[in-house]
């Protein structure tokens, strides 16, 4: 049970819809829809508040999954839910509204944060120790896994918002609703030692290799995957590949070949009629 605000900055001329879906065990089981406000373009007219609902009675116990799909221009000024567990999976995107002090609660052995405003650069207090913040449109990175924390949970104190955040982890804003149900993944630079890591559970396949190149195939189940406007989205995720790193290393792709494997169009209408 979760009711979200949202408004509309308007910076941008493309349509502003709010979708949120809710996921269990990797399966979507609802979802809600807002279209856009009508303002179709960058008059920076801040909207008036959206109001959205997301109620789902009689679900069985366990972790669940509410994921937002918005543009840039949508931001959420208030949660509130019954719930007493919430966090967000990875990353955190604050909103520079204010000035007020902030503590942010997270289980991540490594944290990237980078802002584009001036004014939001400053020094992040974990701990002891500092995370510093001194240029716009850059992200920096911190490994904060020897930060001492008797709850094993580091609390990041942020003075001012307009910042994003990422982890290897879960953020929450207090301890208390912190919680992460899932596998902790094991990321780059992972000391299985240190960690106390009894196994590693993969699905791993490594890249057969040609010369100098390495050639990867991967199958996915699009049965259930999201489609925008009738078309699927994919990333291809290289963070370890950074351009502050002092490093010439990148990632050049000759060729990237999809195949798709279902019922055409003529079979789908057959099976239709047939069943009719």
């Amino acid at each position: 049970n979760f009711n979200f605000l949202f408004k509309d900055l308007n910076l941008n001329k493309e349509e502003d819809g709010i979708k949120l879906l809710l996921f269990y065990r990797d399966e979507l089981i609802d979802s809600r829809t807002i279209l856009d406000d009508g303002i179709q373009n960058d008059s920076a007219q801040i909207s008036e508040d959206i109001s959205l609902n997301f109620r789902v009675p009689n679900l069985p116990e366990g972790a669940y999954k509410i994921q937002l799909r918005a543009s840039d221009d949508i931001v959420s000024t208030e949660i509130t839910s019954k719930q007493s567990k919430f966090a967000f999976v990875n990353n955190i995107r604050l909103f520079k509204e204010s000035d007020e002090k902030l503590f942010i609660f997270t289980d991540s052995k490594k944290i990237q944060s980078k802002t584009i405003y001036p004014d939001s650069l400053q020094n992040i207090k974990i701990g002891d120790s500092e995370f510093k913040l001194t240029e716009t449109y850059r992200q920096f990175e911190s490994d904060i896994s020897g930060v001492f924390a008797t709850s094993g949970l580091k609390m990041l104190e942020i003075e001012k918002d307009g910042i994003f955040l990422s982890g290897d982890g879960v953020f929450s804003f207090s301890n208390d609703a912190f919680f992460n149900p899932s596998i902790k993944k094991a990321v780059n630079g992972l000391n299985v030692n240190e960690s106390g890591v009894d196994c590693i559970i993969s699905e791993y396949k490594p890249p057969l290799r040609e010369d100098d190149y390495y050639i990867a195939n991967i199958f996915l189940d699009l049965k259930n995957a999201y489609q925008e406007n009738n078309t699927y989205s994919f990333i291809i995720s290289a963070p370890d590949l950074k351009m502050d790193d002092g490093l010439e290393d990148y990632l050049e792709i000759e060729e990237l070949s999809i195949k798709l494997k279902g019922k055409s169009l003529r079979d789908k209408i057959l099976e239709v009629v047939n069943n009719h």
